[in-house]
């Protein structure tokens, strides 16, 4: 199969579908992630936490990371738990108040 018909990964897929379109999304240190490259939705990535604006409206980042962002980034709810291959854990966050907050795991 060529790439050109290849499907995209289903991570990319469910990212794009969960964002509106004109929106912006900050991946938060992802690591190695290949769906990464199929997204539709622009982004940019941020490497520590202070580098996620405080205008930021959706965030990507690893289930891990849960604890933190309740702590320390309260303005960011999860709005969807995303599920990877290797059965690791994405949360798509959102800003603004827009969804009710989950509590940290």
């Amino acid at each position: 199969m060529d790439q050109s018909r290849r499907q995209r990964p289903p991570i990319a897929a469910a990212i794009d579908a969960s964002i509106p379109t004109g929106e912006s999304l900050v991946i938060y240190d992802p690591g190695y992630l290949a769906a990464i490259f199929y997204l539709h939705t622009p982004y940019r990535y941020a490497t520590v936490l202070e580098e996620v604006p405080d205008s930021a409206e959706w965030v990507l980042a690893r289930g891990k990371e849960r604890e933190k962002f309740a702590e320390k980034r309260p303005d960011l709810a999860v709005a969807k738990v995303i599920g990877g291959k290797r059965g690791e854990e994405f949360l798509l966050l959102q800003g603004r108040g827009g969804i009710q907050k989950l509590p940290a795991r």
